[in-house]
């Protein structure tokens, strides 16, 4: 029997592994907290409460930051689509 869910991410992770991916496939040294924080408020709007508390946390991290570094957005947006999901995922 298939699976019953859509193996499918929804737009809202799909832009927030992306603009993770991107930055790390150009070799940036940083993200601009303001995108990351947009495409994480954007996700916490569709998400259920299981993901709602990392995604709290990774926005707790990137407060009053202007930059975060590739690898630290990395490591977070890994940690927000795990719990969102329930799968794992690298950046």
């Amino acid at each position: 029997m298939p699976p019953t869910t859509d193996p499918t991410p929804t737009p809202e992770v799909a832009a927030l592994v992306e603009l993770a991916a991107q930055a790390v496939d150009a070799a940036e040294p940083v993200i601009a907290s303001g995108r990351l924080v947009d495409a994480l408020l954007d996700l916490r709007n569709e998400v259920g409460a299981s993901a709602t508390m990392a995604i709290d946390e990774a926005l707790a991290a990137c407060a009053h930051r202007r930059l975060v570094p590739t690898d630290e957005a990395a490591e977070l947006v890994a940690g927000v689509v795990a719990a969102a999901t329930g799968e794992p995922v690298r950046v």
